[in-house]
């Protein structure tokens, strides 16, 4: 009876720890689920709805702080900054050492124009990741807001080591450059930007000027005029929302994109010039826009979407598109059409499909 009775047990036993993992694996599933669900719909602009899926994964994993930080992010983008300093602050308090947390606050902090505060936080997102150098550019222009303009160019040079082909860095430095006098070392940095990127205008425009104001001085025997003469630094926004908010990793968070994490996020910067190349675009060439469904690192992934749309019968492909990481996208997209309120028409029905609002994107771009 005894033997019965053991065997009785351990069964019991056997039962509860397999009802254990099982319910274990849901949770992981259901946790996965929601959070991949908030990146999609944070890549696809819609913040608010980003915010309440995030909001959802909180109450039920009260200690995934990368939820936190995703939310806090999604309320950035809705310019909800006091809504989004607790969120980062509990992602700090549940991870210390996550990344892209401080870079946030410091953007924060940038905005709410207490630079103070915003260099502490870019200094311990230097700690944490000293090969970041979107969170130099941006500790650069708290600095300068400050008057500290050498501590500024020290930290824009360090950023320039680490990204070589940082455009912005480049210019901002020879913003700075120019300022003080030393015009021949800001010529050089603003040939060097146009090097880099010759469709952005702000080099181009900025060198033209400073030439032309060199020209003018060297009749006198000073090149400083020119500098006195030329504009002061640019007052750039800070860009390291964008580490956040770039193509987001579905695999942890939404973004080292240092991006473009990084967050690419497009940071903040990297924002006002994708819009304007798309400006251009949108003037030159007449984009045509598709639906895109989902975007995704795993291939498979995107074919099986693909499968399903193509069954449904829209006209689906999938566009590979390469971001800043270097890293391959699988963007599925279906449809092609004029302009985006024709594209528009068909949201609802891909919606109704995929559970999932589609984004309204220009062919072949991201």
């Amino acid at each position: 009876m005894k033997k019965i009775i053991w065997v009785v047990l351990a069964a019991l036993v056997f039962c509860i720890a397999a009802e254990a993992q099982t319910e274990q694996a849901s949770n992981e599933t259901m946790e996965k689920d929601l959070f991949e669900t908030g990146v999609l719909q944070f890549q696809q602009g819609e913040y608010q709805q980003a915010v309440d899926t995030f909001s959802d994964l909180i109450d039920l994993f009260p200690q995934n702080a990368d939820a936190f930080k995703n939310r806090g992010v999604a309320y950035m983008k809705l310019e909800k900054f006091d809504d989004a300093i607790p969120d980062f602050e509990s992602a700090k308090n549940i991870s210390p050492n996550l990344k892209g947390v401080y870079s946030n606050l410091g953007v924060i902090w940038y905005y709410k124009e207490n630079y103070e505060k915003a260099i502490e936080n870019y200094n311990r997102e230097i700690e944490i990741t000293p090969d970041n150098a979107v969170a130099y550019f941006n500790r650069a222009l708290s600095m300068t807001k400050l008057g500290e303009t050498d501590n500024a160019l020290s930290d824009l040079t360090a950023a320039i080591s680490i990204s070589p082909d940082f455009y912005w860095a480049i210019c901002y430095k020879a913003d700075l450059l120019a300022h003080t006098g030393q015009v021949e070392e800001a010529i050089a940095l603003y040939e060097m930007a146009i090097e880099i990127d010759r469709e952005t205008p702000y080099a181009i425009e900025k060198l033209a000027r400073l030439q032309e104001s060199a020209t003018d001085a060297a009749g006198e025997g000073s090149l400083a005029e020119a500098a006195q003469s030329a504009e002061s630094p640019a007052d750039t926004d800070p860009s390291g929302a964008a580490d956040q908010t770039e193509d987001p990793d579905q695999t942890g968070r939404l973004g080292q994109t240092e991006s473009a994490e990084q967050s690419k996020v497009t940071d903040q910067l990297e924002t006002r010039v994708h819009a304007g190349d798309e400006n251009r675009r949108a003037e030159s060439d007449a984009p045509v826009y598709t639906l895109q469904s989902g975007a995704f690192l795993i291939q498979e992934n995107a074919r099986n979407l693909e499968e399903k749309l193509i069954n449904n019968g829209f006209d689906t492909k999938i566009l590979i598109l390469m971001d800043k990481k270097q890293r391959s996208w699988y963007l599925v997209r279906s449809g092609r059409y004029p302009t985006r309120n024709d594209a528009r028409k068909d949201t609802a029905a891909l919606q109704k499909l995929t559970g999932i609002a589609p984004a309204i994107r220009p062919e072949g771009a991201w």
